[in-house]
């Protein structure tokens, strides 16, 4: 993928995320928890647009003084957005290089299936987090054999794809069954047809590699978009775009039936829904101090 197509693609992404505050929320909003990413925002319902599940940054109130920003899941060092294709800014662009890569791909392979896109899954990493093993096989990743189109931008990192259904996919995994692969900025991986649900992780990666003219361009939107002095653009980042063709769940988006969280955070929904906000939130909190007493108890053996 050339300079440009890069540049253009994280210029759409951030400009995406700045304009309709998808990647940021407020940390002093009286409406904003520290759980913030999974709040929605006063006056905004679910079924809102194309604001999916409503979490993002929230514009309720008027401030003198513009508040502080962090990324709808801070704790994590990274921004999520999950939305149909053509919510984003122009969307026929982002098309078009989704085929144009998975053409690429079928005059390689030519039983990887074709692809129609319908939603994108953008993330905006800061931290040189790693991806737990997984399989993109949940309710909202579609339930099409095209090909799911990963596209990297950014900082370089390790891709590992395990080539075998009974390998259990952890840390001691068997690593003959390790399939290895570096993602530059620019580069693209697909799994489709037979491989739709091959088991994958990100295992590392590079800090301080993403090309100076990406970086450029972050400044540029973030001093574009951003309140000053609201959001101080990382020294190095990664940003993953998803296509996933699955019209199954087009008109869903923000609604409940997207399944946008992820199941622990379903699950503090629920339980505020059921039993308020200071009980699901003194649940998390006992849950976790059990489970920080029990690793503690195993270390000590």
């Amino acid at each position: 993928m050339t300079p440009s197509e890069q540049s253009k693609l994280t210029s759409l992404v951030l400009q995406y995320g700045h304009q309709s505050n998808k990647f940021w929320i407020s940390t002093s909003h009286p409406h904003t928890s520290r759980s913030s990413w999974l709040c929605k925002p006063c006056g905004l319902s679910n079924s809102g647009g194309s604001s999916v599940s409503g979490i993002f940054y929230c514009t309720g109130c008027r401030r003198k003084a513009p508040p502080p920003m962090e990324l709808n899941n801070a704790r994590q060092g990274r921004g999520r957005i999950y939305d149909a294709l053509k919510s984003y800014p122009d969307s026929e662009f982002l098309e078009r290089i989704c085929q144009d890569i998975t053409k690429r791909a079928r005059r390689v392979d030519p039983t990887m299936p074709p692809v129609d896109p319908t939603h994108l899954l953008t993330m905006y990493y800061t931290k040189p987090k790693k991806l737990g093993w997984h399989r993109d096989d949940g309710p909202q990743d579609g339930q099409s054999l095209a090909p799911v189109v990963s596209l990297s931008l950014g900082n370089d990192c390790e891709f590992l794809l395990v080539d075998d259904d009974k390998d259990p996919g952890r840390d001691n995994a068997n690593p003959a069954n390790r399939i290895s692969v570096t993602l530059r900025s620019g580069d693209a991986i697909l799994f489709g047809g037979e491989e739709r649900w091959i088991k994958h992780t990100v295992s590392s990666i590079a800090e301080n590699t993403c090309p100076r003219f990406l970086l450029d361009v972050q400044r540029e939107e973030a001093e574009r978009h951003c309140p000053e002095g609201g959001w101080v653009p990382p020294a190095s980042f990664r940003i993953n775009l998803t296509f996933r063709e699955a019209p199954e769940l087009l008109g869903k988006e923000g609604g409940e039936k997207f399944y946008y969280f992820a199941t622990s955070a379903r699950k503090f929904l629920k339980a505020q829904e059921e039993l308020g906000v200071e009980e699901a939130r003194r649940r998390v909190v006992e849950k976790r101090r059990g489970a920080k007493e029990k690793r503690q108890r195993r270390k000590a053996g």
